[in-house]
Order: structure tokens, then sequence, then C-alpha cells
């Protein structure tokens, strides 16, 4: 089942739209409006430039597509009937639900090693699409550190000289254009330049997070309450997210690296990985 684009609550739809116009927005800004003022129009860097922004924005797009693409649930295969040891009961789906997986009210699904909701793809993030949501974010942060490098010399150039009114204007862009202290143009590229800024920082934050949560093997619900039951060890934990062809993952969305569980049973620390019984 290939769960629908568009998201079911408002405030994941405005996320979602705002997450796609700032790649757009950020994209244009960068080729149409700084490279102009650093290159001579046939520059082989500035086409360069323009190459590294398409492939990072390609990337982007293809694992956002993915992550809400991807069947997070537990799809064909046939839950039991029998309730069996650690799964519970989801009165919402009215189905016994793996160890590791949990229903999302926003998604209205139960959904495979559940880790969580992502507002800006409007889905949830689990065992079968982790790795492109990982992808995702780290190419956004890629993008947004090649666009504050690009900026800087740019949005500075703007005043003129370095002081208050810079500082201000590139902390604060709305106000400073609300009150007169910014024109238009010098508001549209501080505003910019801002975006880019917070969201490095935050993208920075969040990625350190979620290496560490998947070095450790766990899920934000699980390090939240401090479970290691299905540690193996970081390389074998990468592994349960990117799979077999980690190394191809960074590069093409679209291939296929197996992992080594199905999302329904997980291997323990000092345990092999069985196949379920049939009840």
């Amino acid at each position: 089942m290939v769960r629908k684009f568009w998201p079911r609550e408002r405030s994941d739809r405005f996320a979602l739209v705002f997450f796609l116009f700032a790649i757009s927005w950020v994209f244009a800004f960068e080729a149409f409006l700084v490279l102009p003022t650093i290159y001579e129009p046939n520059d082989w860097m500035r086409m360069l430039h323009i190459t590294n922004g398409l492939f990072i924005c390609i990337q982007i797009l293809m694992n956002f597509y993915y992550v809400i693409a991807t069947n997070t649930t537990s799809g064909s295969y046939v839950l039991p009937t029998v309730q069996k040891p650690e799964w519970r009961f989801c009165s919402a789906c009215e189905i016994y639900q793996p160890p590791r997986s949990f229903h999302c009210h926003f998604c209205n699904l139960c959904v495979l090693k559940r880790d969580h909701h992502c507002m800006f793809t409007g889905n949830c993030i689990g065992h079968a699409n982790m790795r492109y949501y990982m992808w995702m974010i780290i190419y956004t942060w890629l993008g947004a550190l090649y666009s504050n490098i690009l900026n800087f010399d740019f949005v500075w150039g703007l005043s003129g000289k370095f002081g208050f009114l810079t500082l201000f204007s590139s902390g604060f862009p709305i106000l400073s254009w609300a009150f007169g202290l910014i024109d238009h143009f010098s508001f549209v590229a501080s505003f910019t330049n801002s975006l880019c800024l917070v969201g490095f920082i935050i993208l920075t934050l969040l990625i350190g997070y979620h290496i560490g949560s998947i070095a450790a093997g766990q899920t934000v619900n699980e390090r939240s309450h401090n479970v290691h039951d299905y540690d193996l060890g970081w390389k074998e934990n990468f592994l349960e997210v990117f799979g077999n062809k980690w190394y191809l993952t960074w590069l093409m969305p679209y291939v296929h690296s197996q992992y080594k569980s199905d999302g329904i049973v997980f291997r323990k620390k000092g345990s092999r990985l069985t196949a379920p019984k049939d009840m």
C-alpha cells in the first residue's frame, strides 16, 4: 500500500508546503541572485555550483518522495489473531502490533518500528523508510551549509559594512523590514539567509540526535524510556537502518538495500533472528 502524498492534518500540510517551497526558493535565490554577483555568466565555477545545488535538491526530493511512498505498515504480512509475547493489541486498527510498533493518530496507521511522526513529510518514520528520512535531512543540512557559505559575503555586502544593523537584520529580518531599517530586496536576502542559518543549526542538532539513536539501536520512544534491548553494536545497528548496500543509499535512493530484519521480528542482544511462528 502506497500512502497518499497529501497529509491528513492541516499542520502537516502547511509544514510540507513550507519545506518544498523553502528548498525551491533557496536554490533559486543562490542560482539566480547570489552566484551572478560572484561569477561571470560563463564561468565554469558558476556552473559547478549550480550542478552541485541541483544534485543536492534532487537527492532531497527523491528521498522525500520515498519517505512518503514507502509502506511502513505490515503490508501483505498476515498478522496473528492470537496475541504473542511482547505484542500489543491496537484498538484503532483492531490488530496485534509487533514489538516496537505503535499506532500513529496523525497517519491513522500502525507503523512498524515507529520512530516518530515527521510533519514536513506528513508521514511516520519507521522501519521501512528511516534511511530515506536520514538522507533527506542530511542533504537538507548540506544544502543549508552550502547556502550559508555562498551567502556570507553577499548578505554582508548589502549593508556596505559590518555592524549592528547587519547583525540585527540578519537575525530579525521581518522586524528590520517592518521598521524600515532595510529595503525590500535586503529583507528577502536577510530572510533567506536567516532561513538557511536557523535550518542549519536545527538540522545539526536533529541529525546528531538521530545518529546517536541509530548507533544505540533505539527509536525515539526507546531512547526516552532508556531501552537498550535491540543494541547490537553500532555497525549492526546502522545496517538495520541503511541495509546491506548502505554504501549506495547516499547516491541512489531507489537502490534496493536489504535490511537485517523484516520489521516484525528483531534481533536482541545475544540472540539470533528467528522467523515468526504461524498462529
